[in-house]
């Protein structure tokens, strides 16, 4: 398991460093990355994409980051959130607590009205 926020850094500093400074143009208004609809990739887009994922595919979201559970305050739910508060840990740590509550998840997938969970 690698954690998509690693990948898409190393993703992102490479493009500013090899691709980014060839496609400048002035005026530059400060936009590094679009979306497939060509509107400007800010940094709140990321997260409403993993949620408008989540959502469309009948996942749950496992985060650590507090952001989901805002907007699942503001949008409601689906998707559902579970929030992990572990702080700095290995994946497989994560993987480790996710496996010995998967009875607890499985029952918080079927409940309709539950929309967070916290664990550990």
């Amino acid at each position: 398991m690698t954690a998509v926020g690693d990948r898409a850094i190393k993703w992102v500093q490479c493009y500013l460093d090899d691709v980014w400074p060839d496609l400048v143009r002035e005026p530059d208004g400060g936009t590094i990355l679009l979306t497939h609809l060509f509107e400007a990739f800010t940094p709140n887009r990321f997260p409403q994409m993993i949620r408008e994922y989540a959502k469309e595919n009948d996942f749950i979201i496992v985060t650590k980051d507090k952001d989901f559970l805002e907007q699942s305050s503001l949008m409601g739910h689906p998707p559902k959130i579970i929030h992990l508060r572990l702080g700095n840990c290995l994946v497989q740590e994560i993987v480790d607590l996710l496996a010995d509550q998967s009875g607890q998840i499985k029952a918080f997938d079927k409940q309709m009205s539950r929309s967070y969970m916290l664990l550990p």
